[in-house]
């Protein structure tokens, strides 16, 4: 049919694309390189006070932050998926089922297709819905009171910002709306959300 490695280089070319696409899979899951944020991040609110240093702050609970979120067939994620299903079923179809070395080629290219679809699928339709709960949350904020847990400096410059949402204390990064400083503790009223900055005015 077509040319097929001997069947000893053959198993080695699966186990390496096993091994390989896991490791590169593993890797993108454990150093957050998939091409995709989660819509929160965690957060602690406390304050210490050390006496080199000065003062620290930690925000509490969960921080609410709506990621830029976009998945894409031809993705590190997908592509690494691939390669590993593609070693893996490679040695099932031979090692379980006997199957020809070029069969087995034919069988793994496809079981690799459709389980690398398969994950595609499901993170797209994931975060989409992801998506969809982030925007429908964020909508409901405007109008809502928060406080200054961080400085906004002004001039575009980033803060911090807590608020209380269905009884739990988010906090978020925050920007002042008409580009002037608002000091620590004071009472704010969150304007609109801009991506995963909430745009504040002082009450």
């Amino acid at each position: 049919m077509f040319f097929c490695p001997p069947p000893s280089t053959l198993d080695c070319l699966y186990f390496m694309c096993l091994t390989m696409g896991g490791m590169w899979a593993g890797f993108m899951a454990l150093f957050g390189l998939v091409d995709f944020d989660l819509p929160f991040d965690l957060d602690f609110d406390h304050d210490i006070d050390l006496p080199i240093i000065g003062d620290l702050h930690f925000g509490e609970a969960m921080s609410f932050d709506h990621g830029e979120i976009g998945v894409s067939p031809i993705s590190p994620a997908t592509i690494s998926v691939f390669v590993a299903s593609f070693g893996g079923v490679g040695i099932i179809a031979t090692k379980l089922f006997n199957v020809p070395g070029e069969w087995s080629i034919i069988i793994a290219g496809a079981g690799a297709l459709v389980i690398a679809a398969g994950v595609f699928l499901f993170y797209s339709q994931f975060l989409i819905a992801s998506q969809s709960s982030s925007d429908l949350v964020l909508s409901e904020l405007a109008g809502r009171s928060a406080e200054v847990t961080a400085p906004i400096p002004g001039a575009g410059q980033l803060g911090e910002i807590a608020y209380v949402s269905k009884g739990a204390r988010y906090t978020a990064s925050a920007r002042s709306a008409d580009g002037s400083p608002i000091a620590r503790g004071t009472s704010v009223v969150i304007e609109e959300a801009s991506g995963s900055v909430f745009i504040v005015r002082p009450k």
